[in-house]
């Protein structure tokens, strides 16, 4: 709420009010944003963000993300005390090294991404390879050193995955149905934050092993895999 505050009082509502850009520059992005609104091919109401089938299918993809995020953010802590770190403090800084690692590869993949032009397969990519962590790290849950490459390998997946994700929405998406769509995405992708957690721990209630809970959480990742491949087109 504070930053929504900060928001209102401190960013620019338009380019042409950004003090830390030329002149030059904004400019260049008063006329690409322009010329974003009048792509045809682009929907710019918000009547038309809601009745389009790839924003409801963005925000299935972004809940099967978040899921994944949720379940490093809430489980990797016990995950860790399980393969038998002892200690606050320890199993603090333990669980510090996915997320790290995961930082550094979801900058590395916006740049790439970036860089080359390509959305889909950055997405698609790093989804799967959360899945396969995630997988993995239900699987070696017996040895602690495997479990921790494991649950960093999902990390890395599921970190990179979010700045690439959100050009997809932008790719279709203009002005008022940007705006009202991604906010539909966002808000229907964040019910994960409660959803993947709980469902873990009901399959660990439920079989007696951790295990399981990851393994759902992995079917998600892979399912946005597919979700990404198949029902999304972008133009480069």
């Amino acid at each position: 709420m504070l930053a929504g505050i900060a928001v209102l009082m401190f960013l620019p509502e338009k380019p042409a009010g950004a003090g830390w850009l030329t002149a030059g520059e904004r400019d260049l992005v008063t006329r690409e944003i322009d010329a974003e609104n009048r792509d045809p091919a682009k929907h710019s109401s918000l009547r038309d963000a809601f009745a389009n089938a790839r924003v409801w299918i963005c925000a299935a993809i972004y809940f099967c993300v978040v899921s994944g995020n949720a379940t490093i953010a809430f489980w990797s802590p016990s995950i860790i005390k399980e393969l038998g770190v002892q200690g606050n403090l320890q199993i603090g800084l333990v669980s510090a090294i996915p997320f790290i690692a995961g930082t550094l590869a979801m900058i590395w993949n916006g740049i790439h991404s970036d860089r080359t032009g390509e959305r889909r397969l950055h997405c698609a990519l790093a989804t799967l390879m959360a899945a396969a962590g995630l997988v993995l790290t239900g699987m070696w849950l017996h040895s602690a050193v495997l479990a921790l490459i494991a649950l960093t390998i999902a990390s890395i997946g599921i970190l990179a995955a979010f700045p690439v994700f959100w050009s997809l929405p932008s790719a279709f998406l203009a002005g008022t149905a940007a705006a009202g769509g991604i906010a539909l995405i966002n808000s229907i992708g964040n019910l994960a934050g409660f959803v993947a957690p709980y469902m873990i721990g009901w399959f660990k209630t439920s079989t007696g092993q951790l295990s399981s809970g990851l393994y759902f959480v992995a079917a998600l990742e892979a399912c946005a895999t597919v979700l990404v491949l198949a029902c999304i087109k972008v133009k480069r």
